[in-house]
């Protein structure tokens, strides 16, 4: 009844403040972020050594977020991982494999809206190549999946009225991607040349009952999401004795898109409605870079940089790690 009394901006913001947009938002980014991830796998297996297996640990890092498309509101994300891997290098270092399993923490903010979302859990991933990565042509490949759960708290504030609703959330998402490329040598260990590659991500959000706010919780059955992108560009690399570095940037395009999430309103369980993500623009500058030295002994360090550049909002992650010959 409230909102029949207020004017037009006052019941704009009544209706934004009990939207739940962060959902769809939290299963946008879920899905867009996972191809980017599954990327930067194919980044550690361009890191070149010496034959046989090595055991690494380190820190990773990202920061980012989608604007606004004047429907759904700014969505700022981050996370940080702690990480474990192994990795082999073949004969004469033109195949690599390896895994990788992280915790990690996230949080994404809706910060227009009141909503955020602190979730947290585990992923897994696997990588291989199969040729030098540098001269000639070289095939990666790499798949991750990752399962976070924690809680979305919406603080829902217009005029007369102050709740707060909170749900228990569980979202999964799925990468895949492949590299293809073909390095010309350029001497003393550098190659550069053309490269391309595909990468796609899917989210799948459980069904969830928020409790707080009374008639204005709000409970949804689930939602998936799922986005494919195409890129193509340039890279240089180098091997050098006990040094390497692979860098490369591409042109990433496809289709632009959106998630949406069904849900329900308990003061209106007849009415269900849906919400929608910020359009994310398919057009994007991809820069990645990486980097490892030995240190002698069987010791190693490196990092890995990327940088996601869009109109609508871009991101950069980045990782340190140490590794041991074994």
């Amino acid at each position: 009844m409230r909102i029949l009394f207020m004017t037009a901006d006052q019941a704009r913001q009544a209706f934004d403040a009990s939207s739940g947009e962060i959902y769809a938002s939290l299963l946008a980014e879920a899905a867009g972020q996972a191809g980017g991830r599954a990327m930067r796998l194919i980044g550690r297996a361009h890191e070149s050594g010496p034959e046989g297996w090595s055991l690494w640990g380190g820190l990773s890092g990202r920061d980012g977020g989608l604007d606004g498309d004047g429907n759904a509101a700014d969505v700022d994300a981050g996370s940080l991982s702690a990480d474990l891997g192994v990795h082999y290098r073949g004969l004469t270092g033109n195949w690599a494999a390896g895994l990788a399993v992280s915790y990690v923490d996230s949080e994404t903010e809706v910060g227009s809206r009141g909503s955020r979302a602190r979730l947290d859990g585990w992923r897994v991933g696997a990588f291989g190549r199969f040729g030098s990565g540098g001269e000639g042509a070289t095939l990666t490949v790499s798949a991750e999946h990752q399962a976070l759960d924690g809680r979305v708290s919406r603080d829902i504030l217009f005029t007369g009225l102050a709740r707060t609703a909170s749900a228990g959330v569980d979202i999964q998402s799925f990468a895949a991607a492949a590299e293809v490329r073909w390095g010309f040598a350029l001497g003393q260990g550098w190659a550069a040349g053309p490269v391309a590659s595909v990468m796609h991500g899917s989210s799948d959000l459980d069904g969830f009952a928020e409790n707080g706010a009374d008639a204005l919780d709000l409970s949804s059955d689930g939602a998936s999401d799922d986005v494919t992108r195409f890129g193509g560009g340039l890279f240089v690399s180098l091997r050098a004795d006990r040094s390497t570095l692979d860098a490369s940037v591409q042109y990433v395009g496809g289709q632009a898109s959106f998630a949406g999430v069904g849900l329900v309103l308990d003061g209106a369980p007849g009415a269900p409605f849906s919400v929608l993500s910020p359009r994310s623009n398919a057009d994007a500058a991809l820069v990645s870079l990486s980097a490892r030295h030995d240190l002698g002994g069987g010791w190693s360090i490196g990092g890995q940089g990327s940088a996601t550049i869009r109109a609508d909002g871009s991101s950069v992650a980045g990782s340190v790690w140490v590794g041991i010959r074994f």
